[in-house]
């Protein structure tokens, strides 16, 4: 073990103890002098703490024994791969003091990454650990994972605020060539301690604890298909592209009574309700409802789309991205024809998503819908131009069904 401190005082307000789990000795020399060179602050207003990694035990118990050693109840977290840049403590501690009582989480720009990303290197008041189980990343995490944890809980209770002039330069082999992704420049330029804690099995094992632990704490992030606003600025053409798909239909709901059915988290009903008279939004994920209900005025249900469904009429259905969820769709279509004088849906084509149980081509897609209305407008969207017309190589489908086309089943 070897610890190094440029100061041990008593607890004081702003005053940091700098915390480095160390894999890499001569590479974390450097991180310190940056640290030396570039706090903007006196030395005598922080401590650095470092301790070798000899047993591999990940970064999250590296973290938790090393915060049980500092000094001052503000702690900042450095990867021994990052070379701080000007005034990067001064301007952390500044960000911190947006927090009456300085006791929020402070997220550093890592300039190879962006504001919404989480907070892999921050600045946090010790006053969180009761409200985070006694430690800030969770040690249950081998490697990844524990800092998206820590962020989410953070945002969650109005905790978190992201310092974009706190700036540090990562080292990350993950970095070096842009033309590969992550993991090929992992395999290509990470030593054996990276290639293990980035490994397909330490993946799996934490996104597994992870997705756990935010249905234990009643928590939702943007996913691949979930849209959380938010939390979506690492994905911007995709919240672009579902907004859009509001935006079309808003113009038929004008003093309609409105159910959008697998709703998500509930923006889309909120945007509908500047022209409905009455807007319901159901879903299947009681996370994504809950989000809702706290972020949202309106009516919201969890229901499972392919189950019985409440016998309640509306003027227009929504569903955007709903049926290549499903493996049999016919009973939610089936209960839809009777339910509402207009159905607008959309669907993508030829996405072989892995959220998606099944994949549609125009002709499919046209047989089942053509089995309830007789006769469909359809639109194609491509980012968020939405077109009249479609054609097989569209992006997405959008289509319009009404009540003088319904095809009456029994």
């Amino acid at each position: 073990m070897s610890v190094f401190t440029t100061l041990k005082l008593n607890t004081f307000m702003n005053k940091v103890s700098i915390v480095i789990p160390v894999i890499r000795p001569k590479q974390v020399k450097q991180t310190i002098k940056a640290i030396k060179a570039n706090a903007g602050v006196p030395a005598s207003n922080y401590e650095i703490i470092t301790m070798e990694d000899n047993k591999r035990i990940g970064a999250p118990k590296m973290v938790k024994k090393l915060v049980d050693m500092t000094n001052y109840d503000l702690v900042m977290f450095l990867g021994d791969d990052t070379l701080p840049k000007k005034n990067f403590l001064k301007n952390s501690i500044k960000a911190m003091e947006s927090f009456q009582n300085l006791d929020g989480l402070v997220g550093l720009n890592d300039l190879n990454k962006k504001s919404w990303n989480a907070p892999t290197h921050w600045l946090a008041s010790k006053k969180l650990l009761p409200k985070l189980g006694g430690e800030f990343f969770h040690t249950g995490y081998i490697h990844q994972f524990c800092d998206n944890e820590l962020y989410f809980r953070c945002k969650d209770i109005g905790k978190y605020v992201f310092a974009a002039n706190a700036q540090l330069e990562h080292k990350h082999p993950a970095y070096k060539e842009k033309e590969l992704t992550f993991n090929e420049n992992i395999d290509k330029h990470g030593d054996p301690d990276y290639k293990r804690v980035y490994s397909l099995e330490v993946y799996k094992h934490d996104e597994e604890l992870f997705i756990k632990r935010m249905k234990q704490f009643k928590l939702i992030c943007a996913t691949g298909e979930r849209v959380v606003p938010g939390d979506m600025k690492g994905d911007v053409k995709t919240f672009q592209e579902h907004l859009s798909r509001y935006n079309f239909a808003l113009g038929f709901c004008t003093n309609k009574t409105v159910l959008d059915a697998a709703c998500g988290t509930g923006y889309g009903v909120n945007l509908l309700a500047e022209s409905a008279t009455l807007v319901d939004g159901w879903d299947i994920s009681e996370e994504a409802i809950n989000f809702a209900k706290r972020k949202y005025q309106g009516n919201f249900e969890v229901h499972d789309l392919t189950k019985k469904l409440p016998d309640k009429k509306y003027n227009v259905i929504t569903s955007f991205e709903t049926i290549e969820h499903m493996e049999n769709p016919n009973n939610f279509l089936k209960w839809v024809v009777g339910h509402c004088d207009t159905f607008i849906f959309s669907v993508p084509l030829n996405n072989s998503s892995k959220y998606h149980a099944k994949v549609y081509n125009l002709g499919a897609l046209e047989s089942i819908m053509l089995k309830y209305w007789s006769d469909i407008k359809w639109s194609n969207q491509e980012w968020i131009n939405i077109a009249p017309g479609i054609m097989p190589r569209s992006a997405f489908a959008i289509g319009i069904c009404e009540k003088d086309n319904k095809l009456r089943h029994s």
